[in-house]
């Protein structure tokens, strides 16, 4: 009885496991639509200048500059998109400072507003 329920068990988590393998997921930039760009608003209300990347923690990609006091719109580049995706805009001072880091959420076709400073 004991190997019966045994050969039971191995049977029913064999056939779980083929069935979740049949339903993997794929990332969600390859479910949605590729061709929405997603666009920063950045506001700069400090006396530096900036140069900006946008990171999702593992690549750090270069998008331009903003100078004091001044506003930006920048395009997010399409492999970092996809629905509620969690990035951050890092800001290196050209001259000297700090580097600024503001996390955000973005999704295909939207437009974030973000700011430097406060």
């Amino acid at each position: 009885m004991k190997r019966f329920t045994l050969a039971i068990g191995i049977a029913v988590a064999a056939a779980c496991s083929a069935g979740l393998a049949g339903c993997t997921h794929h990332a969600p930039s390859e479910q949605q639509d590729k061709g929405a760009p997603a666009f920063v608003t950045l506001q700069n209300v400090l006396p530096n200048a900036y140069q900006l990347y946008i990171t999702d923690g593992n690549r750090r990609l270069d998008v331009g500059n903003v100078a004091p006091l001044q506003t930006v719109q920048i395009k997010v580049p399409a492999e970092l998109v996809y629905p509620g995706a969690r990035l951050a805009l890092l800001a290196q001072p050209t001259l000297s400072g700090r580097n600024l880091t503001v996390p955000f959420t973005i999704h295909p076709g939207a437009t974030v507003r973000l700011m430097l400073g406060r």
